[in-house]
């Protein structure tokens, strides 16, 4: 068979052109891991959100990539904005991660929940995973920050605790501790809150644990009385905790920035004046 070759010079229309769809999914996918990574770094450096890993990293989806119905039911559900993207190009839906964090993530080996009383993420070492760092980052808040643009929309981690609770399902109930704290790793301002400077501050600021009141309730978590008059808090997963974790995740910063840029601006200045307002009141 004779081989043909294209003559020189070549035609201005390739004769083998990418695929668009090829072109649109390589900009998600690039629009999913610039979220993360601007998002994910502390002091200039970008690490695991659980153990301040600094390499190697990988992107990790929190509902993972191929699963487009559940996402759609999420989004049905309005458990998400309707606005969101693929569930594999959103970057609300991912987290910086280490390869051993990502690896136990995904084997349902911990979870992450959301404390709307805190607006602090927590970890919890669901599976008891017996090795450093987990069992000192237990009951501890991660490095995830509820007012940033692209913060991981915290109805999605309930979603995954509900898969960590199904691969341990003779588990009991978590007793909380009287106070939680920051992971040791996480660089922390003068208002106890991460660190996201993009430089090493001159002299690290004095950072006192952060408390919260053990009398408290709705913060995720139930409270009640033992014999000894003491309270006691666990971590409860009940339609009361879903709806708290619901209500406030409207009130993010997140939910609300995922709605505007995903919004069409087409209409005169008048009509998107009043679309953002309706966004705002939300």
């Amino acid at each position: 068979m004779e081989m043909k070759f294209l003559s020189l010079p070549l035609p201005s229309n390739c004769p083998f052109p990418y695929p668009q769809a090829d072109l649109i999914s390589e900009s998600h996918t690039s629009a999913f891991t610039a979220g993360i990574d601007k998002r994910d770094v502390f002091r200039g450096v970008q690490r695991c959100v659980i153990c301040g890993t600094a390499e190697p990293l990988e992107h990790a989806h929190i509902i993972p990539r191929v699963e487009d119905r559940p996402w759609n039911d999420l989004k049905a559900r309005d458990w998400v904005p309707n606005t969101v993207k693929r569930v594999d190009f959103e970057p609300r839906n991912g987290i910086l991660l280490c390869k051993n964090c990502h690896n136990l993530f995904d084997r349902y080996r911990y979870f992450i929940r959301y404390i709307p009383k805190t607006k602090r993420f927590l970890f919890v070492n669901y599976g008891d995973i017996s090795s450093e760092p987990y069992t000192k980052l237990h009951f501890r808040y991660i490095g995830l920050r509820h007012q940033d643009r692209y913060s991981p929309i915290p109805t999605l981690f309930l979603i995954h605790e509900c898969r960590v609770r199904g691969f341990h399902p003779f588990k009991s109930i978590q007793e909380l501790p009287s106070d939680f704290q920051w992971a040791d790793w996480i660089p922390q301002t003068a208002e106890n809150d991460i660190d996201r400077s993009p430089l090493p501050p001159s002299s690290p600021p004095n950072n006192p644990p952060h408390e919260d009141s053990a009398g408290e309730t709705g913060g995720g978590y139930d409270s009640t009385g033992s014999a000894t008059g003491e309270t006691r808090r666990f971590l409860t997963f009940d339609e009361h905790t879903i709806q708290g974790i619901l209500q406030a995740q409207r009130n993010l910063p997140t939910w609300k920035a995922c709605i505007i840029e995903n919004t069409s601006w087409k209409g005169s200045a008048e009509e998107n004046i009043e679309k953002y307002k309706e966004v705002m009141r939300l």
